[in-house]
């Protein structure tokens, strides 16, 4: 027998997941161990491949959905929606929904013209309207009450 101690398994710096994983995430991305071995990589900004790890910790067992909720800084509710997606879409499911509007608009290219040229002739002349009560009005109070009202 070697009186040796035990190699440490993850790197230094590496934050726990459960017993056999650890995580250590820097400016340059991520990387998962487990059991000592790299496991899983990805580079700042890849949401994909940082949800792919999360959820394979899972579904090895290497960690249960709270610890790997804890280890990614999301609530475990966000973990199993990262599970169904990828279950029903593969990776391409992690990609992560698109921002804005999921659909073409309905409004046609005239109405959004109209509206536009609406709201500039209201913006307009609530302008000069304003302009104009603060020079009659000359105190503040009135000039307050004459906005209000054409505002509304």
């Amino acid at each position: 027998m070697t009186s040796q101690l035990p190699l440490a398994l993850t790197p230094q710096g590496a934050r726990p997941i459960g017993m056999a994983a650890a995580i250590v995430e820097d400016d340059g991305g991520g990387r998962v161990f487990v059991h000592g071995n790299l496991a899983y990589a990805w580079d700042a900004g890849d949401a994909a491949g940082r949800r792919f790890a999360a959820v394979s910790l899972m579904r090895i067992k290497a960690a249960t959905q709270l610890q790997v909720a804890q280890a990614f800084a999301v609530t475990p509710a966000t973990v199993r929606r990262w599970e169904t997606q990828l279950a029903e879409a593969g990776v391409a499911g992690l990609m992560g929904e698109r921002k804005g509007p999921k659909r073409k608009s309905k409004l046609t290219d005239d109405t959004v013209a109209d509206i536009r040229l609406v709201s500039y002739v209201r913006n307009r002349w609530t302008r000069r309207l304003e302009h104009a009560a603060v020079s009659v009005a000359g105190r503040q109070r009135q000039y307050v009450r004459v906005v209000r009202v054409l505002r509304t």
